[in-house]
């Protein structure tokens, strides 16, 4: 029912009256509109870059707070925040939002919110996408790192890798070319000679390290690559699930993948390839720096192909992305061949 208020201020013949009304939810009229996120067109597979917003307001045109709103994916999607399923509460403005991530096929989406009976529905558009003009620059068949001795090619898989990424962001105009565009091997032969000092003024030339399961090869080191650009380029270890790899792709950066290879089944070292796009079902579309295998999806890798007589299969084991920014000021590379625990304010 109507509840009268009335206010009367002390030791003053002044007063004000208003009201307001008691109603069961039932009988509130709701009037649920879309803010933003409806027709947006994104990868499949890949999360929408504007998440879901809706509005909730009554008859009055007042918000509604704190009211259960129910965000429902077409089948193949997922609403992933919140949890799938779960409703959210309006806020202050009678305002909720969801995340959504799109089927891993081609074609259209949908998606609905639920407040009460009150529903409204949103679309979305699901086509592949690649990164447009990616530079694809082979490794050597034996390519020379660090002090000039050969290593197996699949170590210069993640300097071809790395200079794809950096040419890739310098026709961008995105990084500088103080030394020229990358390439594998004047990339290599500017790293060589690249050296830090330490608090004693000794030199530490690490551009390129031994891997612990390979100590005989040299692997480049990603947090020297930056210096070849200037010095504008950072380093982010990202998780290694497909759905992460996706979503970078479905966000513009070519993402460099680490995946441990067996070869017919026995241990076989590390194989560098970048993510280049997402296929109409769903599949990471990649650069592969070796000639001989030269793979154009993640998932080739993953279920095994043979070459060379040899049956090769992956695991996913690193995701990394090389960002045209100026790294942290206060970052520091620690490399150990044992198990470590860090501290550091």
């Amino acid at each position: 029912g109507l509840v009268p208020i009335r206010v009367t201020l002390a030791g003053a013949n002044t007063s004000a009256e208003g009201a307001y009304t008691v109603r069961a939810q039932a009988e509130t009229r709701l009037e649920l509109s879309k803010l933003r996120g409806d027709t947006q067109t994104g990868s499949p597979g890949a999360l929408l870059s504007i998440p879901l917003r809706v509005q909730l307001r009554d008859e009055f045109g007042s918000p509604v707070i704190n009211f259960p709103i129910r965000f429902n994916a077409s089948p193949g999607g997922q609403i992933v925040q919140p949890a799938a399923g779960a409703p959210v509460l309006t806020n202050e403005r009678g305002e909720a939002e969801a995340s959504m991530r799109l089927p891993t096929v081609e074609g259209v989406a949908l998606a609905t919110a639920e407040a009460g009976r009150v529903v409204t529905t949103f679309s979305f558009r699901v086509a592949a996408q690649s990164l447009p003009s990616f530079p694809r620059l082979n490794q050597a068949v034996e390519q020379p790192l660090g002090n000039g001795s050969a290593t197996i090619a699949r170590k210069g898989s993640l300097l071809a890798a790395a200079a794809s990424v950096i040419r890739f962001y310098q026709q961008r105009g995105e990084l500088p070319q103080p030394n020229g565009p990358a390439d594998p091997t004047v990339l290599n032969q500017f790293l060589r000679d690249q050296c830090v000092f330490d608090a004693s003024n000794a030199r530490i030339c690490d551009a390129f390290l031994a891997p612990f399961d390979a100590p005989a090869e040299l692997a480049l080191n990603l947090w020297r690559a930056g210096s070849f650009t200037g010095g504008g380029l950072d380093v982010s270890i990202e998780s290694p699930t497909l759905p992460v790899v996706r979503d970078l792709v479905a966000a513009g950066s070519p993402v460099i993948l680490a995946l441990d290879l067996a070869s017919s089944g026995a241990p076989s070292g590390t194989h560098f390839v970048v993510a280049t796009g997402i296929a109409a079902n769903g599949a990471i579309q990649i650069f592969d720096p070796q000639p001989a295998w030269n793979r154009s999806s993640l998932e080739e890798y993953l279920n095994g192909f043979t070459a060379a007589s040899a049956s090769l299969r992956g695991v996913l084991t690193g995701v990394v992305r090389l960002i045209p920014r100026p790294p942290s000021s206060t970052s520091f590379l620690v490399v150990s061949n044992g198990r470590i625990d860090l501290a550091s304010s």
